[in-house]
């Protein structure tokens, strides 16, 4: 990889990061000078980048057509956030190192996501940043939990999840990374007070354990593409079983939500909604599959749906991305903060194996000179 390439991808990424980050600390206002300039910096050098690339005219269309699609979410949701993950794959696309392009996007994805939380930490630590504490009882125990400089204790747990499942992708799961990863996994879940990060890193490390027991890697590279419908089904499921029946073991595993759940399905008709609900409620809807329908609606359920089926399939042939699908899935039941691209690699590495899913075919290699003809 070239110097400068290479400096243009951790840029890009790390500007990706860093909008969120900025965010989830309250440092900067959404509608700030400061967040533009990031936005438009992060256009800028990615443009630049995918122009002089040479690109099979078939993924240059196919790229076209995702960024239309993640435009169109702008306009709807107003929200750069689906627009990221396409552009960061065009920024990463090299057919001819594929298998290079994907661990550069992940390795380049958890340095940025390593430096950018630390820096968070440290400067919470030293009292730059202030730290929020939330107040959890628990059998009439009081827990106070540590944001650590985030505006909520979950973003803590959030961003170490997405740095454990990026640090197995590229890492042997050795006796030695899975005693480091459980011991931090444990740490920060006293920090934070998270369940949802605890149970999550605790099964993906399970899944790591026994990653050479045939019927678990078969199992879950089965049900990886199709783990967003399961888990979309077992939410609506659990919530009329919860409201007709009052099985509070299900309300229990969605942390207490399943009221809200209901409460948000019928007031706004999210399922039947074609294209997502335009409110401007402060909405807090923990769950990654209602908040799909709520932002997107029908439509955009489905083609999302199409989206994780149609990558997910190219990429089960190594387990651990099935793996990882399966936590991020897991942790979406009770934290709709997963698909967030800034946090989320695998957004971004789904839409790069789907610019080359096509690319098999033999037809002619052109640049960008023969594109402006």
């Amino acid at each position: 990889m070239k110097l400068s390439d290479n400096i243009c991808k951790i840029t890009v990424v790390f500007l990706c990061i860093l909008y969120k980050l900025l965010v989830a600390t309250e440092l900067l206002a959404t509608n700030s000078v400061a967040i533009y300039s990031i936005i438009l910096l992060f256009f800028g050098i990615s443009f630049l980048q995918i122009i002089n690339k040479k690109i099979y005219k078939r993924d240059f269309l196919k790229l076209c057509l995702f960024v239309m699609l993640g435009v169109a979410s702008i306009l709807n949701v107003e929200s750069v956030n689906y627009i990221f993950p396409i552009i960061i794959a065009g920024v990463f696309y090299d057919k001819d190192n594929k298998e290079k392009s994907i661990k550069d996007l992940i390795k380049i994805f958890l340095i940025c996501l390593i430096i950018g939380f630390l820096t968070i930490v440290i400067l919470n630590l030293i009292g730059i940043i202030p730290s929020h504490y939330y107040i959890r009882y628990k059998d009439g125990i009081k827990i106070i939990r540590y944001s650590l400089g985030f505006t909520h204790p979950a973003f803590v747990g959030l961003y170490f999840t997405f740095i454990c499942l990026g640090y197995f992708a590229l890492n042997k799961p050795n006796k030695k990374n899975i005693v480091l990863m459980t011991i931090l996994t444990i740490i920060v879940y006293k920090i934070c007070d998270s369940r949802t990060t605890l149970i999550c890193d605790l099964i993906f490390i399970i899944m790591m354990i026994f990653r050479n027991n045939c019927i678990l890697t078969t199992l879950v590279k089965k049900i990886s593409p199709y783990i967003f419908v399961l888990l979309t089904i077992f939410t609506f499921v659990s919530i009329w079983l919860y409201i007709n029946y009052n099985l509070k073991i299900l309300d229990e595993i969605f942390s207490n939500r399943l009221t809200i759940y209901n409460d948000i399905i019928n007031r706004l008709n999210i399922i039947r909604s074609p294209l997502g609900v335009n409110t401007h409620d402060n909405i807090v809807l923990d769950n990654y599959y209602l908040s799909i329908f709520l932002y997107f609606g029908i439509v955009g359920y489905f083609l999302w749906t199409i989206f994780n089926i149609t990558s997910l399939k190219k990429l089960r042939d190594k387990y651990v991305y099935s793996a990882i699908q399966v936590a991020i899935c897991i942790y979406g039941m009770t934290d709709s903060n997963v698909i967030v691209t800034s946090v989320n690699f695998m957004i971004s590495l789904q839409f790069l194996v789907l610019l080359y899913s096509l690319s098999d075919y033999k037809y002619s290699k052109i640049s960008t000179e023969k594109l402006n003809e």
